[in-house]
């Protein structure tokens, strides 16, 4: 799983505001929340290519291809959506895995990120720094690598 496209451009809007001293103003709000639109769509593309990759990996074509038209990709892949209605599927022993490895800030640190997304594409006020942003997004890359790592397992 690579999210180091994130990482980049994480970097990059933190650096311009730090040089410009346009942290705490209006401009790092704008900028959070589109940080959020764009953090998130990537994790949406991410869980779905996991699921693809997986069924990639059972060495049967007929079901990849099977898995890749039959998944329907959700816009906003909530934790509960992740160990709930992708890795349930798989089977109990995966979601187990996954929810007894994944630490509670984790999970609330990635659902955070997705509710704020939710708020801010609506068009309603998000208070959220870009320090929460960037914490946030690390645990949302835990969260993201324990499901491939669970998506994985026999």
């Amino acid at each position: 799983m690579d999210l180091s496209d994130v990482d980049r451009v994480i970097a990059q809007w933190k650096k311009l505001l730090e040089d410009n001293g346009l942290l705490a103003t209006p401009y790092e709000s704008r900028l959070v929340q589109f940080l959020l639109v764009y953090m998130c769509g990537r994790y949406e593309r991410v869980v779905d290519r996991l699921i693809t990759e997986r069924a990639q990996r059972s060495g049967d074509s007929s079901l990849a291809s099977y898995v890749e038209n039959a998944y329907k990709a959700r816009r906003e892949p909530r934790w509960r959506h992740l160990q709930n209605d992708i890795l349930e599927s798989f089977g109990a022993e995966h979601r187990k895995w996954f929810v007894d490895n994944v630490p509670v800030i984790a999970k609330n640190s990635y659902d955070s990120l997705i509710d704020n997304r939710n708020l801010s594409a609506h068009g309603e006020t998000v208070d959220v720094s870009l320090a929460e942003v960037v914490l946030w997004h690390g645990y949302a890359k835990q969260v993201l690598g324990a499901f491939e790592t669970a998506l994985g397992r026999p």
